[in-house]
């Protein structure tokens, strides 16, 4: 193709794409043809995606389709019929003609970086071993077993896959392991979570429904917030909802379950077989499911090797956007500070937004009027303002309540030295 950055008529000919494809197609009329490739041929798929979605009737077709659309296409379509050496003219031709491009598929698969990385993912995902050794085992076995434009069959692979390399396929969504370890680690995150809920209850939250929305939208997000705000408190509301929906999640918290090594040690060390967005996907079999990692700052205040750590998470980014790129339907949220989404380098660099990056941010504020109303009840009409917006840092009301709870004296003012004083006790925020 040299430097020419669209595929020509001439040039799938000259390459000997077009006669590949006459004699694929014209052996056994239930087979289709796909050309996969970094160069685009969108004026020819274009035409092929209009047969497939005509009236079935040749004549129709080269009528509405080719004669009065325009001379580039009529074109083209005289230098695809010339290709394949039939002349459409001829009423018999003319189905065949209409026929092949039917069954005929041009499929664009970019030669860059993420190409490369979702190859990875789906050899990962699909297959034991490491990634980079089942792409080069697939490469020497098409080259050495002479597969170039020739039917590959999954018996045939499979075999020699096992026999010359020791690599067999995973199959997660049939593995056992998963399910139990997964529901195990939705119960940890929960019972982590409940003990500090205000009251013993969910307060709902707007932040909530909009992470729904977003993860409804195709997005990944990020809740963030101050200290205090009640982030992991909007997760654990997340995943009550999740799991009323029967919507796969899995939920870590990075402070107690630090992330070392690789996406795959990492699962092993969570009760999984595989990396926990491999198994995730699998587990779901196609429905929605969504990855969650709670705590993500506390990486550098945790791990001994916060740079270890954090490059496990950019991993995991990568093969959960890599499996949604291959049609898998899975989606991360990442809960951390503000202060660090907004001053840390690896944080910001890695929760960034951009074109190739559809991460969204929700920022948890402090409680409305609302649900402070819901939270005090009566005791709502005792507080002054001042005390009010105390009380309207999540933090703040759940040391309140629990402190009530134990009878001690709940007069309360704001110092200059932003300290909450609880009766003798001061609590800083």
């Amino acid at each position: 193709m040299g430097s020419s950055e669209n595929w020509s008529v001439a040039n799938l000919k000259n390459k000997g794409v077009l006669p590949s494809l006459k004699n694929h197609l014209g052996s056994d009329e239930q087979r289709e043809f796909a050309l996969i490739s970094p160069i685009p041929a969108q004026n020819l798929a274009d035409i092929c995606e209009s047969a497939r979605n005509s009236n079935n009737n040749p004549k129709d077709f080269f009528q509405y389709q080719i004669q009065e659309i325009g001379t580039n296409r009529r074109e083209l379509f005289k230098g695809f019929c010339t290709g394949i050496d039939l002349d459409p003219s001829k009423e018999h031709e003319l189905a065949l003609v209409f026929s092949y491009l039917k069954r005929t598929y041009f499929e664009l698969f970019p030669d860059d970086q993420n190409t490369w990385s979702d190859l990875l993912a789906s050899a990962g995902f699909l297959l034991t071993g490491e990634p980079e050794t089942i792409v080069s085992a697939l490469l020497t076995y098409t080259e050495n077993e002479d597969k170039y434009h020739r039917q590959i069959y999954p018996d045939e692979l499979r075999h020699y896959l096992a026999e010359k390399h020791k690599i067999y396929p995973k199959q997660l969504q049939y593995d056992r392991r998963i399910s139990p370890a997964i529901e195990s680690l939705q119960n940890e995150f929960s019972e982590s979570i409940r003990s500090g809920l205000i009251c013993n209850q969910i307060i709902p939250r707007n932040e909530t429904l909009q992470i729904i929305e977003l993860l409804e939208n195709g997005h990944d997000v990020v809740v963030h917030g101050s200290a205090g705000y009640g982030k992991s408190g909007v997760l654990y509301e997340l995943t009550e909802y999740l799991g009323k929906q029967k919507i796969p999640y899995v939920p870590v918290r990075l402070d107690r379950r630090i992330p070392m090594g690789n996406a795959k040690l990492v699962g092993e060390n969570l009760g999984l077989p595989e990396s926990p967005a491999y198994c995730l996907a699998g587990w779901a079999a196609g429905r929605k499911s969504v990855l969650i990692l709670d705590q993500l700052d506390a990486i550098k205040w945790t791990a001994v090797n916060s740079a270890e750590a954090m490059n496990v998470c950019k991993e995991l980014v990568r093969q959960v956007r890599s499996l949604r790129r291959d049609v898998k339907n899975i989606y991360i949220v990442f809960a951390c500070r503000t202060y660090d989404l907004e001053s840390d380098p690896e944080i910001k660099y890695l929760l960034s937004r951009s074109d190739s990056n559809n991460i969204d941010q929700v920022q948890v504020g402090v409680f409305s009027d609302e649900q402070l109303r819901t939270a005090l009840s009566s005791d709502i009409a005792t507080l002054t303002i001042h005390q009010k917006r105390i009380l309207s840092i999540p933090q703040n009301l759940a040391i309140w309540m629990l402190l009530k709870q134990e009878g001690i004296n709940l007069n309360f003012v704001l110092r200059r030295n932003y300290c909450a004083v609880f009766g003798k006790t001061a609590v800083r925020f």
